[in-house]
């Protein structure tokens, strides 16, 4: 863990334990570490509901972490269940659910208990879908996000040696059956690297050696590969970008068609990403595509990835594309709401309980459109291009009735809403340069 410091005084770290070896172990460590720090520790397990023993195994999981002197908390995935792909898409809500907690809790640090075979799975795993070097790179150690740090304490360690730790200190743990159900891709590679390994009959046999040398000098090659490509986006970002806070970005275009095209058309997805609010980007075929587009014409517009992309005179806009926002959404009055995967909108203090119940997020209709210009021309003030204004989210009560502009209201609807605060804060859910990096500016709408 000292690797991953400094951490605030009296940390608070969050643990995430599926009851398997691997969490158990990191449990325990994680418990002694923070006791060390004067802080604590919280064990995080999602009962996914997959199958009919998820229950009675988080059950498990809390007998145990209580025996550790461990606070422990469930979160259940609900809603119906996917029948295709159903191991990504349970990874996903796993994260979903364990990110969530950790934000709301206002913890900053989430373990994980990947080792060296689980990264070694990975890389192969990417291989055969055709990675490049970003992905053959494997897992990072540690991976800041907007809303809580990744950290794996254990990304080095072999799984044998996790076993044997827990065996000295007589402790014991859940095998978890999809480890060893064909049907997933992963389990098959598991038995590649480590054939026999999946029962605890064969816990220490270790994986070939030669294959296991190769995965590691291919992920060693691929992690300089994609720490040389990370620093060159930054640097090409920081040059040529402006990110506005209503959530559109103007790039450069001179900077850009003088970059190496890799670096161009990865920052591009970057930017997509980012705009559009989602968490991964856009097949890099698509993202080649465009950007080819995009450095020959003089004057061309494209969609990608939830984006509309302009390229006019010496520069290259950004938006969101108006098509697919969300619907109208209520504030929850604890944690506020994501929106649109780009504004954060929450209440600021007390409001009046009737009326911050009825609030709603919601895109803008033609009609608000309108409203809204007559009250930035009314006012003398600059307002955003049309085409970012049209994906900007507007307040409104439960009838649908507009309230006011997101995030910049005008005087007269500051006036109506006297009594409440409510503040708007473009966070995409990534980075626009990665982890540690955020080059928009902080922005804020209060109405008081």
């Amino acid at each position: 863990m000292a690797g991953f410091g400094p951490f605030e005084t009296n940390p608070h770290v969050a643990v995430a334990v599926s009851g398997g070896a691997d969490s158990m172990a990191l449990c325990i460590l994680a418990r002694d570490w923070a006791a060390a720090a004067g802080g604590r520790v919280t064990a995080l397990t999602v009962d996914h509901g997959l199958r009919a023993g998820s229950a009675a195994d988080a059950a498990a999981v809390a007998d145990r972490m209580a025996s550790l002197g461990v606070d422990h908390r469930t979160l259940a995935w609900l809603g119906a269940k996917p029948a295709t792909a159903i191991q990504e898409r349970a990874r996903l809500a796993r994260y979903r659910l364990l990110v969530g907690w950790c934000r709301g809790e206002g913890v900053l640090h989430l373990l994980l208990g990947h080792h060296r075979r689980d990264d070694a799975e990975t890389v192969l795993f990417r291989l055969m879908g055709g990675s490049g070097p970003h992905g053959l790179a494997g897992m990072a150690a540690e991976l800041e996000t907007a809303q809580v740090r990744l950290l794996r304490p254990l990304l080095a360690a072999e799984p044998e040696d996790i076993r044997a730790f827990l065996d000295a200190r007589g402790r014991d743990w859940i095998e978890d059956p999809a480890n060893r159900d064909p049907r997933f891709a992963r389990s098959t590679l598991r038995l590649v690297l480590a054939p026999g390994a999946a029962g605890r009959e064969h816990r220490l046999r270790r994986p070939p050696p030669g294959l296991r040398d190769l995965i590691a000098s291919t992920t060693e090659a691929a992690a300089a590969a994609r720490s040389a490509m990370r620093d060159a986006i930054v640097a090409l970002l920081a040059a040529a970008c402006t990110l506005h806070p209503t959530g559109y970005a103007e790039l450069v275009r001179a900077e850009f068609i003088r970059a190496p095209t890799e670096v161009a058309v990865a920052a591009l997805a970057r930017m997509v990403t980012m705009i559009g609010g989602v968490s991964d980007p856009p097949p890099a075929e698509r993202v080649r595509r465009a950007w080819s587009r995009l450095r020959a014409a003089a004057e061309v517009a494209t969609t990608l990835g939830r984006c509309r992309i302009v390229a006019r005179g010496g520069g290259i806009f950004v938006y969101r594309d108006a098509r697919g926002l969300p619907a109208p959404q209520p504030i929850v009055a604890e944690r506020g709401v994501l929106w649109d995967g780009r504004f954060g909108v929450r209440l600021v203090g007390d409001a009046p309980p009737a009326l911050s119940e009825g609030l709603r997020v919601r895109p803008p209709t033609q009609a608000d459109l309108r409203m809204l210009r007559l009250a930035d021309a009314a006012e003398a003030r600059s307002a955003a291009p049309y085409l970012a204004r049209v994906t900007l989210p507007v307040l409104s009560d439960v009838s649908g009735r507009l309230l006011a502009s997101l995030p910049e209201p005008s005087r007269n609807q500051r006036f109506e809403l006297q009594r409440m605060r409510v503040e708007c804060r473009f966070r995409p859910r990534i980075s626009i340069t990665g982890a540690g990096y955020f080059l928009a500016r902080d922005n804020s709408c209060i109405i008081c």
